[in-house]
């Protein structure tokens, strides 16, 4: 028999014209957008730091790699994301 992999997830429910840095998780993860737009910055380093910054909106799914810390900005809607990842991370 297989184990079934069991996977934890986070809501990420900002306002308009919010800022959010969403706490470090060590593995991979997974974010969903499911309402709203903005953009999300990518950082090795502290968050804060300058880092890759890239526009998302409802339906982007972005692969997040271990070790990255993310800050979340929105627009005039605001944003309604979820982060999935391993229990272990």
């Amino acid at each position: 028999p297989h184990a079934r992999a069991r996977a934890r997830r986070r809501r990420h429910a900002l306002a308009a014209f919010a800022r959010s840095a969403p706490q470090f998780v060590d593995g991979v993860s997974i974010l969903i957008v499911v309402a709203g737009n903005g953009t999300v910055e990518e950082s090795a380093l502290q968050p804060g730091s300058m880092g890759a910054v890239q526009s998302i909106a409802v339906g982007t799914v972005l692969l997040v790699s271990a070790g990255t810390h993310l800050t979340l900005k929105t627009f005039e809607n605001g944003m309604l994301a979820f982060r999935a990842m391993p229990r272990n991370a």
